[in-house]
Order: structure tokens, then sequence, then C-alpha cells
């Protein structure tokens, strides 16, 4: 049986921001009751008070966080409990292609060196850029952020070449697919950029560590927007270090914050910003519309549309 209205719990700036019915299908609230079975998390919200929500509230049934990464919660335990969770996948997905298009253009083109030397009101020295058409971007994550990168350079004439979990032929947006079961490591000879777009699992904790690194070619950059843990910043301090690595930017570390003391700061080959590749003008409207597309779905009982897998990690 489906019900007609879903009343959803909230935290109280959320309420306050949003209004207790945004949709003549959910209603929005605040004080938790027995019967509560949904919880929406927006991406202001401490993951704190959603933990507490949830272990305080015995009947919940469906979560939904407007963030895109799920690794910070008690995923097991959820799934133990039959709690749905689904997340904003998807709604952050053009931002990060286009954020990650802009470092890949940003570093071609010299731009850290000139925005340094423009802060010290210096003129010159010249710096060298190079053509990002024929170049080749590695991409460690097929999906909708991935491909919307892969999708974006290669309209500027890129090679792209994509890495997922397993390989399909439905896949599109690279012109090379490869699953992890392949030998990807082959290609990173060839790349210029290897992107990381990655969850946080099992899999693919420390997947870009020194033998991967030491595989790209001289002078290679690496942009992460998926999850600090997924490369071992020691290897990456190292190849920074030799030189082999051409530089990296870096929109995902760990811990974050990243401590001052970090050896990643205040390198002329390294920019890091803090986790804002997602952070567009009208992201929370994005994410907005995948929560009332989740609400409405779960009303009239239609599967929800980007419901995790435990057994996938993502």
């Amino acid at each position: 049986m489906t019900a007609t209205r879903l009343d959803v719990l909230v935290s109280t700036e959320t309420l306050a921001r949003i209004g207790p019915d945004p949709h003549p299908r959910v209603r929005l609230w605040t004080e938790p009751g027995s019967g509560c079975s949904a919880v929406w998390r927006r991406q202001s919200d401490r993951t704190a008070w959603l933990l507490g929500v949830v272990d305080s509230l015995p009947g919940v049934e469906w979560v939904h966080t407007d963030t895109a990464g799920v690794d910070r919660l008690p995923l097991a335990e959820w799934t133990r409990r039959g709690i749905t969770l689904t997340n904003a996948r998807g709604a952050y997905s053009e931002a990060m292609g286009e954020w990650v298009l802009g470092a890949v253009l940003a570093v071609s083109k010299g731009m850290p060196a000139l925005v340094r030397q423009s802060d010290a009101a210096q003129w010159g020295p010249t710096v060298q850029s190079r053509r990002v058409a024929g170049s080749t971007v590695a991409i460690l994550g097929l999906g909708s952020i991935g491909t919307q990168v892969a999708r974006l350079c290669s309209a500027l004439s890129m090679r792209t070449v994509g890495v997922v979990r397993s390989s399909s032929p439905e896949r599109s947006g690279a012109d090379l697919v490869l699953g992890a079961e392949d030998d990807w490591r082959s290609v990173l000879p060839d790349a210029d950029f290897l992107v990381v777009t990655l969850p946080l699992t099992d899999d693919t904790r420390g997947l870009v560590d020194g033998a991967v690194l030491a595989r790209l070619q001289r002078g290679a950059w690496l942009v992460n927007v998926g999850r600090g843990r997924v490369v071992d910043q020691g290897a990456l301090l190292n190849a920074l270090d030799s030189g082999e690595l051409g530089g990296a930017v870096l929109d995902a570390v760990d811990p974050e914050p990243l401590p001052a003391s970090s050896d990643l700061w205040c390198r002329p080959n390294v920019i890091v910003t803090p986790h804002v590749s997602a952070a567009s003008i009208d992201a929370q409207q994005r994410a907005f519309g995948v929560f009332i597309d989740e609400a409405r779905r779960r009303v009239v009982g239609v599967s929800p549309r980007n419901a995790f897998n435990i057994m996938k990690g993502y």
C-alpha cells in the first residue's frame, strides 16, 4: 500500500529555510516521534545530527542525504536495520565535471605560476603552456561525474580513458572503457592527466598508490575530486618530490580540513582546494530536486533511483 503524503524529519535549519510543505506530497517536520519513517539530511547538516536522529528512531525506513559520498555513515548497521539510503548522485556532476576541466586547463596554461607572479607584482618570467588537444586523460571512476569529465574533455579533442568497476557495452562518454578486472594500469604511461572521481570503499582505499603514480608518464598531473583516502598521500608526496609527477590539483585530501603542517601546502605545483568542486550556485536547488524525486517515488511505491548498494559500496 502506498501513501498519499510523506512526512520527513529534517533539521530545524532545513525547516526554516525550505518551509514545511515543499511539495504537495511531502511534509517536513522537526519533532521526532515513534512513527517517523523518513529522514532528509541536507548538505549543511552535520553528520553527527543525522547519526543521532537515526539512532534514536527505531522506525526509520528511508534516509536521504544531499551528499554524494556516504562513506562516513554506518552503512552496514543501517542495511541490517533495513534502512534504504539514497544520496544526491547526479546533482553535482555537471559542476564537478566543469571544475575538473578548469583544473586541466589551468595547469596546462600555467595559470598557477601566473597567478603567483601576479600576486607578487611580477612581470614574468614567461610561463610555457601546452595545448590540451591530443593529450590523454585517464579517469578512475566513470559514474555520473566521470562521464561528464570524459564528455567535456572529449569536446576539447582530448583522448579519454575511463576505468570502471566492471566494463560494460552500455558505458558511454569515454573513448576507451576498461574494467577493474582489465589491465587498466597499462594505459597510464600515455596519460597526461589522471582524474580520480571514485567513492571511498574497501576496494578504492589507497588505490592510487606509488605503483600507479610511477606508471604515469613523467610530468603528468593528478586531479582528485573523489575522496582523499583513495590516494596514498605519502606516495603522492614522494612522486612530487622526485619530479616524476608534474603536479596535483586536490579538492579531496586526507584529513579534511588539511592541517597547516601538511607537506602538500605551499608547493608551486600543487593546488589544494577545500572540497568545493560541487559547490555551484545552483547546487542546493539541484540536490533538492533529487530529494523531491526520491520522495515522490517512495510515495507512489516506485523503486528509488539513487539507492545505496552495500555490495558495491556506493
